[in-house]
């Protein structure tokens, strides 16, 4: 059975854009080796924590800046990383049939970075507010960036719910939001602060990403660090060089693929983006990423 698991995880991060379920692995391993470590060796955990979640006190996420990543791969209990990774796994599917993996991993993992950096500015600012000696754990701040991210792309896009029925993803979006945000603030106040600022961060960066089509300066900065690579498997097929299309026949393609463009914008300036089918998005997309 052991072998079977090897072998699934090992397919999982040698199968190309599949950063979701790396990332969902990830945090079930880690999930795994903390909740033994903390029933195994007590104090091992917490030094564990000591070092990987964001302190809320001192200036500890000023001297371990990877804590504002490293935070967000621990959980606190079977059903805190249960609805995270389950939320990611569905709205990030669906995130990446619309857009790609790129803008996925700047959303999630920037979300959760600025989560944390809204907390430790608010557990500054309100001392009152969020406990002096707390910490933060769990990837909720990433996950609402993507829930958002989508419901803010896809507002109208169907969602059916056991025993509610089909229901846009606005209104899903929205109830997330409220509930993990507005009802009972006081309660884990340093969580609901992660999730508001995971959500304004992918709330505007899809609007952004929708007047622009690219986000270059947070583009560069995923290239830079490298962290699409941690999650991307590289291609090993060989480029060929083939032999150069004719002037006429390229400017023949590109009048063509101009014309079903301005096809497409014509029927948004008439009745929305939403009137769109999901082919004519799909290409519409493709050709965006074809003239960057």
């Amino acid at each position: 059975m052991f072998n079977t698991i090897a072998d699934d995880i090992k397919l999982a991060f040698n199968t190309r854009n599949n950063a979701i379920t790396q990332i969902i692995i990830i945090n079930v391993i880690v999930f795994i080796v903390c909740n033994l470590l903390e029933s195994i060796y007590p104090d091992g955990y917490e030094f564990f924590l000591n070092w990987f979640s964001v302190k809320s006190y001192g200036f500890n996420a000023l001297l371990k800046l990877w804590t504002l990543v490293s935070y967000m791969f621990i959980h606190g209990g079977i059903m805190h990383i249960l609805f995270n990774m389950l939320w990611l796994y569905w709205m990030g599917k669906l995130f990446t049939e619309y857009i790609n993996q790129k803008h996925l991993l700047i959303i999630y993992f920037l979300g959760g970075i600025i989560g944390a950096v809204l907390f430790l500015i608010i557990s500054k600012l309100f001392p009152l507010f969020i406990s002096p000696y707390s910490y933060l754990i769990g990837a909720s701040g990433g996950v609402m960036a993507v829930v958002v991210a989508t419901a803010t792309h896809l507002p109208n896009y169907p969602i059916l719910l056991l025993f509610i029925g089909e229901i846009k993803l606005k209104y899903v979006a929205l109830g997330i939001l409220v509930i993990s945000t507005v009802l009972n603030i006081t309660d884990n106040a340093g969580g609901k602060i992660v999730h508001l600022g995971g959500a304004l961060w992918g709330y505007f960066y899809i609007l952004n990403l929708q007047k622009s089509k690219s986000n270059f300066f947070f583009e560069n900065l995923l290239r830079k660090t490298n962290l699409s690579t941690w999650f991307t498997k590289k291609s090993v097929l060989r480029v060929e060089h083939k032999r150069p299309i004719p002037d006429d026949v390229y400017n023949a393609i590109k009048l063509n693929k101009q014309k079903l463009i301005d096809e497409i914008l014509d029927k948004i300036s008439k009745s929305g983006y939403d009137s769109l089918t999901k082919q004519e998005k799909e290409l519409l997309f493709k050709m965006s990423k074809d003239e960057k």
